[in-house]
């Protein structure tokens, strides 16, 4: 036997027995409700309000939810080492890789390129390992060293030794890649001595602005963000967005309404060329990291070249 309550608008609550093995609650005439042997189940459109939900709830299946995101997010800061293993239980992985810059001997200087860039996804069935290395900034005028993860290589800018800049590194082998800009070119003549502006990292926004030459009224500025150069001594602007052939986060990551910012070069001094913008990882909602150690310093001479990181993300 079963039975259908309807809060009818009419004649108040009625009850009609069938053989349908049933209980149904409706409200004047439509289904809400409809209780059987395999359990309860909401009738199309019906929904319970959410001021409703209140208190604990017990153990559920939640196999069959939908809207939810796929778990919680491993971030690892890869520094050194030279193996990555995920954990048993992940089955998606996203890399970042930004490569390591070359380093400035001469006084008044070209600006050195700027890092590199890659990003990679993987899913269903991981590796049991990966392998890796990290590259080296590049000691005073020398060439950083090679970064690598899986199938990404990054190169490292050259080192830069008198006026003449370098280009930026290179990456490959990523699903999304993307080159340093240039440095801009030193001045060094008749007197007059100013640096060139430091290439901007290459970031999701793609490739790295170029800095400005050093000029006989100020140092180059440093290179912006997604191909904004530098101008005299000013430098290049932030991206306002990701290149359009980067990896789509907010659909990868299941994270509705993800952003993430990128990063200005720096303006020049009166000798001293404008730093490159860093690629770094500023987001609203996943990495919730700026990595300190890739804020670039001017271009005056006698630096090192930043060193590469890398950052895996599993779940």
């Amino acid at each position: 036997m079963a039975i259908t309550l309807n809060g009818d608008t009419s004649s108040g609550l009625v009850m009609t027995s069938d053989t349908s093995g049933e209980i149904k609650l409706q409200s004047a005439g439509a289904d809400i409700v409809t209780v059987d042997s395999s359990g309860i189940t909401m009738a199309s459109g019906k929904t319970i309000p959410a001021a409703s939900l209140t208190g604990a709830l017990p153990a559920i299946d939640g196999s069959a939810l939908t809207g939810i995101s796929s778990g919680a997010f491993n971030v690892h800061l890869l520094l050194s080492g030279s193996t990555f293993t995920p954990k048993s239980t992940s089955t998606k992985m996203y890399v970042q890789v930004y490569g390591a810059q070359g380093g400035v001997s001469a006084t008044y200087a070209g600006g050195v390129g700027g890092s590199g860039f890659s990003e990679k996804y993987y899913s269903g069935s991981l590796a049991a390992s990966y392998s890796y290395s990290v590259g080296a900034g590049g000691a005073l005028g020398a060439t950083g060293g090679t970064t690598t993860f899986d199938t990404i290589s990054i190169t490292s800018s050259a080192g830069v030794t008198s006026t003449t800049a370098s280009s930026g590194g290179v990456g490959s082998g990523g699903d999304f890649n993307a080159t340093g800009g240039s440095g801009g070119t030193g001045l060094n003549s008749g007197g007059t001595a100013r640096n060139g502006g430091m290439g901007g990292d290459a970031t999701r926004a793609g490739n790295g602005g170029d800095g400005a030459a050093g000029s006989a009224s100020i140092a180059g500025g440093g290179g912006g963000t997604g191909g904004n150069n530098a101008s005299l001594g000013t430098g290049g602007a932030a991206a306002t967005s990701a290149d359009a052939s980067a990896l789509d986060l907010a659909t990868i990551l299941d994270i509705p309404g993800y952003t993430e910012s990128f990063t200005a070069g720096g303006g020049a001094g009166a000798n001293q060329g404008g730093s490159g913008a860093p690629g770094r990882i500023t987001t609203s909602e996943l990495f919730l990291l700026t990595y300190a150690g890739r804020i670039n310093s001017g271009n005056n001479g006698g630096r090192t070249g930043k060193d590469a990181f890398i950052i895996v993300v599993e779940w």
